[in-house]
């Protein structure tokens, strides 16, 4: 009754031994496997997946076979099968319910272990992210002092002030890159608490676009106003952290020189930031699981590096703030991806807490 003991010959062996059978057999509908032990003259296995399927007992006396489903909780979970028990009736009922409990105890166990090194993992992620944030923010803040002290050593040729600017902005961008993945990862295991104050979402989506048009020469960033005002409530920080990672969504899985669209839209009780690209589009399959925690695409992940938690953690700073994160699925499969964010409007907030009241 060793929970640890893997499922098979293990598993099997003292059934067949304990009893004098000539063989057992095993199915796991939970991981589809069959397992067999001792030697079969009557397509033992045949027997018990068979069973399985039909969801039914099954006893073949001339053969000398005995199969049992394996049922915990209202559902079947596999069966199991002997062949050449001295007495079948009462042997093979009786070992069906230890099987039984033995199985579902077996599958706890390596739940409970899963479980247990999940948090050891997120564990050491906490230290290593921790250590990188030391390990990186230390030399960056190096090099800043040192290009600025190379100005202020003496005059520079304009080539030297070139170098000089270029150091200085490349290891600027290089801290906020570092900031940025920091926030996201600590993010990912962590409650978003908004820190709200009023803010015009125009022009906290400005001053993104800006920032993108100087990363990506190569895509041409653009806005859209549908509205003169889109005041929200809303942590600035969060949310510039959530547009700025559907935009730089859109710039990654955008083919050079193309389009990308910032539009922003008043709807009754909120403002939508639209953000849209031309290119690779997303499949139909993988519409559902996009917003997942590290769920990445099958071409996505062969194309371009990423860590799977960008959307997840976007969305997860949109509910926080009472709105929302969606895929746009009107679009063609040729016109790319649109992605809606939508934070409620201080009137809709209002709105809202007086109809719960």
């Amino acid at each position: 009754m060793e929970p640890e003991v893997s499922m098979g010959k293990k598993f099997l062996e003292p059934f067949r031994a304990v009893f004098d059978a000539k063989a057992a057999c095993l199915y796991d509908a939970g991981s589809g496997e069959l397992h067999l032990v001792g030697d079969s003259l009557k397509d033992l296995e045949g027997h018990t997946r068979e069973a399985y399927i039909a969801g039914h007992d099954a006893d073949d006396v001339a053969s000398g076979i005995s199969v049992r489903c394996l049922r915990a909780a209202g559902r079947t979970t596999g069966a199991i099968g002997f062949e050449g028990l001295a007495h079948p009736e009462p042997e093979a009922g009786a070992l069906t319910a230890l099987a039984a409990t033995l199985l579902e105890r077996t599958r706890a166990f390596r739940r409970a272990s899963y479980a247990a090194a999940t948090a050891q993992t997120e564990s050491y992620r906490s230290a290593i992210l921790d250590a990188l944030a030391h390990e990186f923010k230390n030399p960056l803040a190096t090099i800043l002092a040192a290009a600025g002290g190379l100005r202020e050593a003496g005059p520079l040729r304009p080539e030297q002030e070139e170098m000089a600017e270029m150091v200085e902005t490349e290891a600027a961008q290089l801290g906020y890159l570092t900031s940025r993945l920091l926030r996201v990862a600590r993010l990912d295991r962590e409650e978003v608490k908004p820190r709200l104050e009023l803010i015009d979402m125009m022009s906290l989506v400005s001053r993104t676009i800006q920032a993108y048009s100087r990363q990506s020469s190569d895509r041409q960033v653009s806005l859209v106003q549908g509205c003169e005002s889109a005041e929200v409530v809303a942590d600035p920080e969060l949310l510039r952290l959530a547009v700025s990672q559907l935009v730089d969504n859109a710039c990654k899985y955008s083919h050079p020189d193309s389009p990308v669209v910032l539009s922003i839209e008043r709807q009754p009780h909120s403002i939508a930031v639209r953000v849209s690209n031309r290119g690779r589009s997303i499949p139909p399959h993988e519409k559902d699981q996009i917003f997942e925690r590290f769920q990445r695409g099958d071409e996505a992940r062969q194309l371009v590096p990423g860590s799977g938690l960008g959307l997840y953690v976007a969305r997860k700073i949109a509910i926080a703030h009472g709105g929302s994160l969606d895929l746009e699925t009107d679009k063609a499969p040729e016109e790319g991806a649109t992605f809606r964010l939508t934070i409620p409007t201080p009137e809709g907030e209002f709105e809202h807490v007086a109809a719960a009241v």
